[in-house]
Parts: structure tokens; C-alpha cells; sequence
């Protein structure tokens, strides 16, 4: 008959079982990542005139939320349908000819972009829209990769274990 036998592990750290020194570090770790996901954020507007404000909302805990409420940051990170431009005021619409954007799709940085200096005179555009960039599943993917190693070794690197 098969017999198991129990030996008991010896703890040499007291800081192990410590649930309220673990919560701690694991808090701590979590708001110094915030910190770096807001970075990664401001990181894709750097050269934008326009400058969004983003925040770190400490929701629960073990949880915080990154983000901003900016419209524009939301047209360009989420894309725009096709839509009519007309002129609010005047009797046309100004634009330059050509222009180079700030920011490419699935890149988490900003450039300087350009216009062409020649103007263009219309009395309605038919905007195709915008291309999503995406920014939020970038930053999403990312750190959903960093985040379990990142708490381990802070935790490794704390005594705790």
C-alpha cells in the first residue's frame, strides 16, 4: 500500500504569511505600474498641441483604471465613420492640401506630422474617417504581460518569500 509521508516546511521568513505585508507590496507595485501605463498614455500625445489629461483612479484595492474623458483623444484612439464637414462659420471650409498625422495605428508614440502649405476652399468635405490607433489595446497588451512578473519580483525582491 502506497503510504505518503508529511514532512512540515520550515519558514525561515515570517513575512510570508504575513496577508498584510503581501497586500502592501502587491499596492504598492500596482500604483508604480499606473504611474508607467499613464507614461505609456502621454507617451502617444507628446507631440500633440492638444495636450489630453489623463488620471489614475485607484478603483479597489488591487485594481486602478488609466485613462482620460478628452473627445479628441477618443476620435483618434478609437477611430471615426465617415462623416459630412461643413463650415460652422463663413461660407466655406479651409484645410491644407495634405498633412502627415501624428500618430500611426498600434504605435505607442506620437510624431511630429506635417502639412503641406497650400490651402484647400470647400463648402463641404465627405470625411472617410478615421483609422482607430488603438492605443488602449496596445497598452492593454503590454502590460497584460508585464503586470504577474513584474508583482513576482517585487514581491521576490521584498522579502516576502
Amino acid at each position: 500500500m502506497p503510504q505518503i509521508k508529511l514532512i512540515p516546511i520550515k519558514v525561515k521568513n515570517k513575512n510570508l504569511l504575513d496577508p498584510k505585508k503581501m497586500e502592501k507590496v502587491i499596492a504598492r507595485t500596482l500604483d508604480v505600474m499606473a504611474g508607467q501605463v499613464k507614461e505609456d498614455f502621454e507617451r502617444t500625445t507628446k507631440t500633440w498641441d492638444h495636450k489630453p489629461d489623463f488620471k489614475i483612479l485607484k478603483v479597489k484595492a488591487f485594481v486602478r483604471a488609466i485613462g482620460t474623458n478628452d473627445q479628441i483623444y477618443s476620435y483618434v484612439t478609437h477611430g471615426t465613420r465617415p462623416h459630412v464637414i461643413v463650415p460652422k462659420r463663413g461660407a466655406v471650409l479651409r484645410f491644407p492640401k495634405s498633412f502627415r498625422p501624428k500618430t500611426k495605428v498600434r504605435h505607442l508614440t506620437s510624431y511630429g506630422g506635417s502639412k503641406s502649405k497650400g490651402m484647400r476652399y470647400t463648402k463641404i468635405v465627405h470625411h472617410p474617417g478615421t483609422q482607430a490607433r488603438q492605443f488602449e489595446e496596445i497598452i492593454t497588451e503590454k502590460w497584460t504581460n508585464l503586470a504577474p512578473r513584474l508583482i513576482k519580483t517585487a514581491i521576490q525582491l521584498s522579502d516576502l518569500l
